[in-house]
């Protein structure tokens, strides 16, 4: 499990790809990881050097405002997609799960 391999605090966060040489995953399998171990209640954090395990709550609350801030963004171009489509079809887009 990733969470086992990751050290406390942002200034020892690891790179994807050293996680991935660790455990022997393809790089694009380390974020679907991470994913499922915070959906379990693992406290990892990222940054721009890499995952770490929280030291506190500030750590959980930055990781907690970026998700905010990159769902909100996702939100925003999917607006913009649906005004690319016929209403009947919009409705049938939101609809779905």
């Amino acid at each position: 499990m990733i969470h086992e391999i990751l050290k406390t605090g942002r200034e020892n966060a690891i790179k994807a790809a050293r996680i991935a040489s660790t455990l022997n995953l393809p790089v694009k399998e380390i974020s679907a990881r991470v994913k499922r171990e915070r959906r379990a209640g693992q406290p990892i954090c990222s940054c721009q050097d890499g995952y770490y395990l929280a030291a506190n709550n500030d750590e959980i609350k930055d990781i907690c405002g970026r998700l905010r801030h990159r769902a909100g963004e996702i939100f925003k171009t999917r607006q913009a997609l649906l005004k690319l489509l016929p209403a009947e079809e919009i409705k049938k887009t939101t609809d779905q799960k």
